[in-house]
C-alpha cells in the first residue's frame, strides 16, 4: 500500500486523536470495513443514515461539551 502523507503537523494529528472516544486513528482499512458493511445484506434495513467512521470524535467532543455545563 501507497503512504499519503498527511497535510497536518504531526501535534495537530495527535491533538484530534486524544479528542476521539477511542484515542486512536483511522486507517484506510478502517473506512473499508464500513463501505464493506454498507454494501453486504447485513445493512439491508439501514436507510437514509450517515455512518461516522470517526473514532467517536462527534461523541467525545459531545460529552466535553456536555461537561463544561457542570
Amino acid at each position: 500500500m501507497t503512504r499519503v502523507e498527511s497535510p497536518l503537523s504531526p501535534d495537530l494529528i495527535a491533538k484530534f486523536v486524544e479528542r476521539t472516544a477511542l484515542e486512536c486513528s483511522g486507517l484506510p482499512e478502517d473506512i473499508a470495513k464500513a463501505v464493506q458493511f454498507l454494501a453486504s445484506d447485513d445493512s439491508g434495513l439501514i436507510t437514509d443514515k450517515i455512518l461516522s467512521a470517526s473514532g467517536g470524535y462527534q461523541l467525545s467532543r459531545a460529552l466535553r461539551d456536555r461537561m463544561s455545563l457542570f
